[in-house]
């Protein structure tokens, strides 16, 4: 089985010296970039202002769109269904004493904008890829082809949506508040949801999808530990690649920070889709889809 601890080998561009910041360490708030995204607390518009009225329209939009992903056993109901699941998770800590997240508005607003991201390349690779990210075509094209087992999904889903997705998101929805305060700590307050609620969100998927899916007979999986610990660390790089963005002294060389964070991503995802790969004559993703054809809407 994939293990989920992948290098992020050095892309062309840094390796030939471009002018692109090299993730330099900022102390929180040193890079005072508040964002383009629209946040405002006093909006009519619940995601505008960051409303917990927001956050219930994604899940529903989520909802939507992974039911007819499992009613027909599509492989892209593995990520989807994850990526539900961790929005409701997230929901849940609304109600978390002392509360997880000093300024829940602005995290409320970045996650529709998080997830405007993942619907967007979702909506253009069915329409034909043309301006789909690298990364999420491989991912999207991994599950189409029934090539992968359901954990490289979940992988690919993963790396594609952090790597690629939540740098660009970071910086469009800004490194500090209005008060020039850093937003690193919410970022960092999040991995404790998305540590806590990996366990049933891997069981749900093999008991629905895929019962392979949390096999755990390797040290370095997502369902693990340690294998988590890759997580926190991609999303240290995505903070970091943030902050080169917000640092890029025009809009020439931002270009070239995406360019680069892009490659990586899909360099990374690429290296993950084959590592995963059923083994020729294995049958592996026939006896997938025969599961799930009777357990996908089990309890």
């Amino acid at each position: 089985m994939l293990l989920l601890l992948v290098a992020a080998a050095p892309s062309q561009a840094q390796q030939e010296g471009s002018p692109i910041p090299q993730g330099v360490d900022q102390l929180p708030g040193l890079v005072a970039w508040q964002g383009t995204s629209g946040f405002d607390p006093n909006s009519p518009d619940d995601c505008l202002a960051g409303r917990e009225a927001c956050v219930d329209a994604v899940i529903q939009k989520m909802t939507q769109h992974v039911r007819p992903l499992a009613r027909t056993c599509n492989h892209n109901v593995i990520f989807a269904l994850t990526y539900l699941r961790t929005t409701e998770n997230y929901k849940a800590t609304l109600f978390w004493d002392p509360p997880l997240f000093r300024d829940r508005a602005r995290v409320n607003h970045f996650d529709r904008k998080f997830s405007d991201r993942y619907f967007a390349a979702w909506n253009d690779w069915r329409a034909g890829g043309a301006n789909t990210p690298k990364a999420w075509q491989l991912a999207f094209g991994a599950a189409d082809d029934h090539a992968v087992s359901g954990y490289t999904n979940v992988v690919a889903g993963t790396m594609a949506h952090i790597q690629n997705d939540l740098p660009q998101v970071l910086y469009e929805t800004g490194l500090v508040d209005d008060q020039g305060r850093s937003r690193k700590d919410d970022q960092d307050a999040a991995n404790k949801f998305l540590y806590e609620g990996t366990p049933a969100i891997f069981a749900e998927l093999s008991r629905r999808f895929d019962p392979t899916v949390d096999d755990t007979d390797q040290p370095g999986e997502l369902d693990d530990a340690l294998g988590f610990e890759s997580i926190v660390a991609w999303r240290e790089q995505a903070w970091r690649d943030a902050e080169r963005l917000a640092l890029a002294p025009n809009e020439a060389v931002r270009e070239l920070v995406r360019r680069d964070i892009e490659a990586r991503a899909a360099a990374n995802v690429a290296a993950a889709v084959a590592s995963g790969q059923y083994p020729p004559g294995s049958g592996g993703a026939a006896a997938r889809d025969a599961y799930c054809a009777v357990h996908w809407n089990d309890s």
